[in-house]
C-alpha cells in the first residue's frame, strides 16, 4: 500500500535475524570504519534491549585476526553480539568460546550501509525453506555440478560425513552464530 512503512534494516537485523529481548545485553563490536554503522544500530537496539555497549577495536590486519582480550572478555559477558567490523573475527577462538557459552552472534564483515539498506529487509522464511531444500539435495548427493549460460562449470564431490550449515539468518538459540547478510548453505 501507499502508506506501507519498510522496516528499517538496522530494527530487521536485531528483531528477525537475532530476536533480541528486553531483558538482555548486547554487544556491538566494531572498528573506525564501521563505527558510523555501530551507531545506527545502537540507537535502534536502545529501545529493545536492557543494554548496548559498544566496544570500537583497531581494524584488525586481517581476518580472523584475535580481537583484543578486553572483547573477548566482554563476549562471554552478553547475551548477544553484532560484529560490524571491516575484517572479520568469525573463526577466532574469542567467537568460538562466547558461543560455547550460548552467545548468539551475528557477523557482518565489510558491510555497508548501502548492503544492509538492500540486503536485510527480506523473506527470512523463505530463504530457510530454500536453503533446506539444497541441503536435502546435498544429503542425497555425492557430487555437485554447477553449471550456467555465461560458462561457469563447477564440479565437486561431497563427503558424506561432512557437516552441512543452514546461514538462514535467523539466530534464535543460544549458541547460534551466523554471517549477515544471509543466505548460504556451507
Amino acid at each position: 500500500s501507499l502508506f506501507m512503512v519498510k522496516a528499517s534494516p538496522y530494527r530487521v537485523i536485531l528483531e528477525r535475524c537475532l530476536a533480541v529481548r528486553p531483558g538482555e545485553i548486547l554487544l556491538i563490536i566494531t572498528d573506525t570504519k564501521k563505527r558510523p554503522l555501530a551507531n545506527r544500530l545502537s540507537d535502534e537496539a536502545q529501545k529493545m534491549v536492557r543494554e548496548v555497549g559498544v566496544v570500537e577495536i583497531a581494524e584488525r590486519k586481517s581476518d580472523w585476526e584475535e580481537p583484543p582480550d578486553l572483547v573477548s572478555a566482554a563476549l562471554k559477558k552478553c547475551n548477544v553480539a553484532i560484529v560490524l567490523t571491516s575484517k572479520s573475527l568469525s573463526y577466532t577462538k574469542a567467537s568460538k568460546e562466547a558461543i560455547e557459552i550460548g552467545v548468539r552472534i551475528a557477523l557482518l564483515p565489510g558491510i555497508s550501509d548501502d548492503t544492509i539498506k538492500r540486503a536485510m529487509d527480506i523473506d527470512y522464511t523463505g530463504l530457510n525453506k530454500l536453503n533446506q531444500k539444497i541441503i536435502e539435495l546435498l544429503l542425497k548427493s555425492t557430487a555437485v555440478s554447477i553449471q550456467s549460460p555465461r560458462g561457469t562449470n563447477l564440479k565437486f564431490k561431497i563427503d558424506p560425513e561432512r557437516l552441512i550449515v543452514n546461514d538462514n539468518g535467523l539466530y534464535y538459540k543460544e549458541g547460534d552464530i551466523g554471517s549477515l547478510p544471509p543466505g548460504k548453505v556451507a
